[in-house]
């Protein structure tokens, strides 16, 4: 099962994920590696893109982000292994693949309760199936508002801009913003009204402790994940542990 959504639009490969989501991580590793792309783009806003990104590399050591909006509420951001958007950005680093951040800061965006398929059915349909049931079920009667409409034009703007430059872009964003975005890229975009700078950003690792009351997925699950992506160790010497 297919859906034309997930097809590239121009240089653009599209990768709707959801966030925090092992499987969607998965997917996109490997879709880095089948596609080769020559840049990568992610949901996430510029402003916080040299602090995350150093938070990436820090991995397999967890981090997180934290800073505060202008209401003065503490906004924070998991770095995890298990993130599919910190996967893509891992890839492209890893890589040497430039890594473009284009959501607009907008500081404040509306808390929405996004329902979704089991993740795991991503794993057993793969993602186009998983995309096909998320548009037909739940996108028509998803919860959304003009600040949705400011993000989508604005990473189209920022698509856009991308496209003049790279053959091949695999861009990687929320479920509920592909088909907008897609739209808005084919229609002339203005440069979004936003936050260019973010001051009083902060970067710390995780103490061990911390890991399970944090993370989104279980931190045994990340190190699996981890085994994964490089290899497994080497074989324990059973003869060692076999009880006589």
């Amino acid at each position: 099962m297919t859906n034309d959504n997930l097809q590239p639009f121009g240089p653009i490969h599209p990768v709707p994920v959801v966030h925090f989501s092992l499987e969607f991580a998965d997917a996109v590793r490997h879709l880095f590696q089948r596609v080769r792309p020559d840049a990568v783009a992610v949901e996430l806003p510029n402003s916080l893109l040299d602090v995350v990104q150093k938070g990436v590399r820090r991995l397999p050591e967890v981090s997180v982000v934290l800073y505060q909006n202008n209401a003065g509420e503490t906004i924070y951001l998991p770095i995890e292994p298990t993130d599919p958007f910190v996967e893509a950005i891992r890839s492209g680093l890893e890589a040497d693949v430039p890594v473009h951040f284009v959501d607009p800061d907008l500081d404040a965006y509306p808390s929405y309760r996004d329902f979704v398929p089991d993740t795991y059915a991503a794993y057993r349909l793969g993602i186009e199936a998983y995309f096909d049931i998320y548009s037909r079920e739940v996108l028509p009667v998803l919860k959304r508002g003009p600040a949705d409409m400011r993000r989508e034009t604005g990473m189209a703007y920022r698509l856009q801009k991308l496209a003049a430059k790279y053959t091949k872009i695999l861009f990687v964003c929320g479920l509920a913003h592909l088909e907008g975005v897609k739209a808005a890229f084919f229609r002339p975009q203005a440069e979004p009204l936003e936050r260019t700078k973010r001051t009083g950003v902060s970067l710390f690792n995780l103490h061990p402790d911390d890991l399970p009351e944090v993370m989104t997925e279980y931190p045994f699950l990340s190190a699996l994940y981890e085994y994964r992506r490089h290899k497994l160790p080497p074989k324990p010497e059973l003869s060692k542990f076999t009880v006589r």
